[in-house]
């Protein structure tokens, strides 16, 4: 799959996103993991995550409402 470039920061799908997170949490040290999801995505994709993740069971989860208009910094 291609890979989305923006600036400096890339955009992975599939099969590339798992393994690039992984690097990227095991190469950083955080002391804590945020993951910004929808209720929709909290539904369909967390499940997902977590079981690529077992981690993820320690991350912090920050959920905002369904629906685009809610997807903006303005």
């Amino acid at each position: 799959m291609t890979i989305l470039k923006s600036g400096s920061c890339e955009i992975l799908f599939n099969a590339n996103a798992y393994p690039a997170l992984s690097r990227v949490l095991s190469e950083g040290s955080f002391s804590k993991v945020f993951l910004l999801v929808d209720s929709n995505t909290r539904t369909a994709c967390l499940p997902v995550l977590g079981k690529a993740f077992p981690e993820a069971g320690k991350w912090e989860v920050l959920e905002i409402p369904a629906g685009e208009s809610f997807k903006t910094l303005h």
